[in-house]
């Protein structure tokens, strides 16, 4: 293992945790890098279209555009 792995996995724990909702928000939602990016930093960031739900099987359309946190 590189040593810059080891010291994301020592000192930012949380980041492995957050690859497998990264890959859903890039693959399933298309969420662009910048919206990942912010999502990933805490912050909070504004969608605005329709979402489609696999688990509801469910289209959800944000008409004022919703917010994410």
């Amino acid at each position: 293992m590189s040593e810059f792995t080891k010291i994301v996995k020592r000192y930012f724990p949380y980041v492995e945790k957050l690859i497998p909702a990264i890959k859903f928000l890039r693959d399933t939602l298309n969420f662009s890098d910048e919206q990942i990016k912010k999502l990933c930093m805490f912050k909070n960031v504004t969608i605005k279209g329709v979402l489609y739900s696999s688990e509801y099987r469910q289209r959800f359309k944000t008409d004022v555009g919703g917010l994410l946190t």
